[in-house]
């Protein structure tokens, strides 16, 4: 299963600021940040937010991956 949520409002945490536009993918159970595939700990961090975004967005929107784009 592959989803993609982009960031739509910063978000400070105590590693550093995410910025509106950021890109988060999770493709076959791995997490890529703006393309570039996560180390295990900031992907469980980043796993625990989306959750908590999907019961109250406020941060993440899910947005539609294009299939079979040419």
């Amino acid at each position: 299963m592959q989803r993609r949520f982009k960031f739509v409002r910063d978000f400070t945490c105590e590693y550093g600021t995410l910025k509106t536009g950021d890109q988060i993918d999770i493709v076959k159970g791995f997490m890529y940040f703006n393309g570039g595939l996560m180390e295990g700990w900031w992907s469980d961090y980043l796993e625990d937010f989306i959750k908590q975004e999907m019961a109250h967005p406020y941060y993440l929107k899910e947005v539609e991956i294009p299939r079979n784009k040419v």
